[in-house]
């Protein structure tokens, strides 16, 4: 089958916007949204989703503070805005490298002091939030634990810049979509497998 053009044109977009890095700022932080991969390593990750359909994309920030202030990153504020299902997308994790090895940020159920995701709504854009929970050493639901919603803890950043990798729920057929801090955009994501 022959593919036209103009499809042709849109596929090598999409295919830039997996690698191609973008800088934005916020009033207290510099962001530069670099690469984005569908995470397939099950096993390297402390969570499992509930909703076995699910994949992880893995989108890399480099996080900068605006001044030598100690600034508060909050992951909580992160949002993913998928493009082909019109959903804006909580995060569910967030990891760091310590030599080679993945250092995942903790995690707790979320609580009354995290209502923003919630409370804020986009149009034309439905809000989604994965279930999770940790898996046994075989990869299977502990019995005596329910899955939930996670709030992602707060770090303090001084000065230098910080490279984090924030976790994404995304459906089979994600194909591209906004990174947004605080609901300003921040950069592209693409899944790249």
């Amino acid at each position: 089958m022959k593919k036209s053009p103009f499809l042709l044109l849109v596929m090598v977009c999409v295919n830039l916007l997996a690698i191609h890095t973008v800088k934005a700022q916020s009033d207290d932080f510099k962001f530069v949204v670099e690469k984005s991969a569908i995470n397939k390593k099950l096993w390297s990750q402390p969570y499992r989703f509930e909703d076995k359909t699910l994949r992880v994309l893995s989108v890399e920030i480099i996080t900068t503070p605006v001044d030598s202030k100690n600034r508060e990153l909050n992951f909580d504020l992160f949002s993913l805005y998928d493009e082909t299902n019109m959903l804006r997308i909580r995060p569910n994790a967030v990891f760091y490298y310590k030599g080679d090895k993945k250092v995942y940020l903790k995690s707790k159920a979320v609580n009354a002091n995290y209502n923003h995701f919630i409370e804020t709504t986009i149009k034309n854009y439905t809000n989604f939030e994965a279930k999770i929970y940790k898996p046994n050493f075989l990869g299977r639901k502990k019995k005596d634990s329910k899955s939930s919603v996670k709030s992602l803890k707060k770090i303090t950043l001084k000065g230098k810049a910080v490279t984090y990798y924030v976790d994404f729920p995304i459906r089979e057929n994600f194909s591209y979509g906004k990174v947004h801090y605080n609901d300003a955009p921040i950069g592209f994501a693409a899944a790249k497998n």
